[in-house]
């Protein structure tokens, strides 16, 4: 979210926010959509109390099993996945790589004048490692991650 953040701030003239201000930023709560801990749980208690219409997925287990997750998908939506090679179909079809060199995507803009590029990064589960500090890294989990395992969410 840090570097989308930052794409949009610059593109309007402004400074880029400092990874530092927004890592209190998250762990304050401050964001567009409210607190991240409040929304991931609340999506997750609803998937609990309400399996047949509230999926959730998370990334970490979309990428280290994709096919199965896809089929998960799939059967949720009330359209199981009958012929063979449709899940990987459906993998291609979808896959990060794909879709970020699409041109609509590489030299489009479908929001205003941010360009459609911004919303493709690198896919990658634990790339964070690279940008923060083990501060930041307990900050993080002293706030938020652990309103989230005391669900039986996370880790």
């Amino acid at each position: 979210m840090w570097h989308f953040y930052n794409a949009i701030v610059v593109m309007g003239g402004q400074e880029p926010v400092s990874l530092d201000e927004a890592v209190d930023g998250f762990c304050s709560g401050v964001h567009p959509f409210g607190p991240f801990s409040d929304h991931a749980a609340e999506y997750w208690l609803e998937s609990r109390r309400w399996p047949e219409k509230v999926l959730f997925v998370m990334y970490e287990e979309m990428k280290s099993d994709p096919k199965r997750e896809v089929s998960r998908i799939a059967e949720f939506m009330g359209r199981p996945l009958t012929k063979e090679g449709e899940a990987e179909e459906l993998l291609w079809r979808c896959s990060l790589e794909r879709l970020k060199n699409l041109e609509v995507n590489s030299t489009g803009h479908d929001v205003g004048p941010m360009p459609n590029a911004a919303f493709f990064r690198k896919g990658q589960v634990g790339d964070y490692k690279n940008y923060l500090t083990s501060q930041m890294e307990e900050r993080i989990h002293q706030t938020v991650g652990l309103k989230l395992e005391a669900l039986g969410l996370f880790f």
